[in-house]
């Protein structure tokens, strides 16, 4: 009977043995799978961090050289291609702080263009395209005041690619009466083929009444 016992009891011993060592190795085995799966999931995020990303000069109180703003402005698609949203903002709202103060509208409009390629490619586009607005609003009023008909008209022109019809409209009455205060004939008819793109009319507006814009922000 004795022997029966110590045979009982090495049986459960040996069985306790293979339990244990089972349990181990199922242990052991998921901690492998959990550690693979990691370094898969982290892996392409240490790659996108190893990527040089484009130089962003940001500083307050930097002015805006045309050679920063077109590299800035590349930095933007690259980043955009690559799909590194992250550094397309970074770097759309340094290219905005160093334009507070440019009076140039190729420039803004620019910048206006760049927001609605973050739109686009990060599918938030009623933020992005608020900012659009901001910044074809800056190029509007910049163009007008340098009577530029160009700028008049490329702002104009974008408005009316985002549905802005009430704002097409005040564009198309400043391009009228800067291509008034310019005495081109040319121009005139420059207005009126924007006009007949943009309302399907080639009525003219009395330039000489008042622009209802006076009273917006004036953009970046």
């Amino acid at each position: 009977m004795f022997g029966w016992v110590a045979q009982s009891a090495r049986a459960e011993r040996s069985a306790g043995v293979i339990f244990t060592r089972r349990v181990v190795l199922h242990v052991l085995t998921v901690a492998a799978v959990m550690v693979a799966v990691a370094l898969v999931v982290a892996l392409p995020h240490a790659r996108r961090a190893a990527r040089p990303r484009p130089e962003i000069p940001v500083s307050a109180g930097e002015s805006a050289s045309a050679g920063s703003i077109v590299n800035r402005m590349s930095a933007i698609d690259e980043a955009v291609r690559r799909g590194d949203l992250s550094t397309a903002r970074a770097a759309w709202h340094a290219a905005r702080r160093s334009l507070r103060h440019s009076q140039d509208w190729q420039q803004i409009a620019a910048l206006g263009d760049a927001a609605l390629k973050i739109a686009d490619a990060s599918g938030a586009r009623q933020p992005w395209e608020a900012d659009a607005r901001q910044a074809y609003l800056g190029a509007l009023f910049r163009a007008r005041a340098a009577a530029s008909l160009d700028g008049v008209l490329r702002a104009t022109e974008a408005f009316g690619a985002l549905g802005d019809h009430d704002v097409v409209e005040e564009g198309l009455r400043i391009a009228e009466s800067t291509a008034a205060r310019l005495g081109d004939a040319g121009g005139r008819d420059r207005v009126v083929a924007a006009r007949v793109r943009l309302q399907g009319t080639a009525s003219m507006t009395d330039v000489a009444g008042p622009s209802r814009l006076t009273s917006w922000d004036e953009g970046p």
